[in-house]
């Protein structure tokens, strides 16, 4: 598969641009709302788990971004590419494209989203590192980087394997949707 990659690049380039351009399609803000939904999602987060739960740990906040925001990217990757092929089925048929392109493009467009959404967490560390007089920009932020291509793959693995059963079993859709909610609430990124 990866062997024909260097044929379909070009493919997926534009694929991924097309996706990231509809995205944001209409919207005043476009790609600003990138960095702005995970800071709102967890400010919202952080008043109901921290002020009326009594969460008193001050990286707390920060915690819950960085969970948030990879949580967010691996939902909106797998659950975009559940439908990808099955959506350019037109231009599967009308060309000579593998259909692997199209959850690749998905995943690869979700990625460049994510690292817009890891804007976000700067100023929190840059303030929390004022307040608390602790150094969070150490060598330990490196690992992040180590650790992206497993979590691309794994967002690529879960999106090629729900792009192909949607194209038999559409209420694959449905069930995934589901398993989200539960999936996110299982996670220890509240708690």
């Amino acid at each position: 598969m990866f062997s024909n990659f260097s044929r379909y690049k070009n493919i997926v380039f534009e694929l991924s641009r097309k996706n990231i351009r509809t995205q944001y399609r209409g919207s005043l803000l476009g790609v600003v709302w990138t960095v702005l939904n995970p800071l709102l999602t967890m400010l919202v987060m952080w008043i109901v788990f921290s002020q009326f739960f009594g969460a008193d740990d001050p990286y707390y906040p920060l915690y819950l971004l960085a969970g948030n925001i990879v949580f967010t990217a691996l939902r909106n990757a797998t659950s975009q590419s559940l439908n990808s092929i099955y959506s350019n089925s037109g231009l599967l048929l009308r060309t000579r494209v593998e259909p692997y392109v199209f959850p690749l493009s998905t995943v690869v467009s979700n990625l460049v989203n994510f690292f817009f959404s890891l804007i976000a967490i700067v100023p929190f560390m840059i303030w929390l590192s004022i307040a608390q007089g602790v150094n969070l920009f150490t060598y330990r932020l490196l690992f992040i980087f180590l650790m992206l291509p497993a979590f691309w793959m794994f967002q690529y693995g879960i999106g090629l394997f729900l792009s192909v059963l949607y194209v038999f079993i559409k209420d694959v859709l449905h069930l995934y949707n589901v398993f989200l909610v539960l999936w996110n609430y299982i996670t220890p990124i509240f708690y």
